[in-house]
């Protein structure tokens, strides 16, 4: 993954699925304010930098779940002979990878 690819996404763009997500206030609220949670006299308080931490960690697992899950996906096409590729397809993909280098 690339690291525009994850600042994008806190931002609310496309995931991996081409889903579109929104993290609503993550990383837009001011360090100074944070969440606090008691209970029998015991306190927890979570900045606002842990729960930017918190939204990354859980775009890298979702990434991880969805890159994982077409893995497997490809593998069994290519077990059962059903995996075909475009050669326009294939085509495409090498010349958007070299205008990129």
């Amino acid at each position: 993954m690339k690291i525009g690819d994850l600042f994008g996404r806190l931002s609310g763009n496309v995931n991996s699925a081409g889903n579109t997500r929104s993290l609503g206030n993550v990383g837009k609220q001011e360090e100074s304010k944070s969440d606090t949670v008691s209970d029998s006299g015991d306190k927890v308080t979570i900045s606002a930098t842990a729960r930017r931490q918190a939204a990354v960690a859980g775009i890298l697992d979702a990434d991880e779940a969805a890159t994982q899950s077409r893995v497997a996906e490809l593998r069994g096409k290519v077990a059962a002979g059903d995996y075909q590729v475009s050669s326009h397809d294939i085509a495409r993909a090498i010349l958007a990878d070299l205008e990129d280098k």
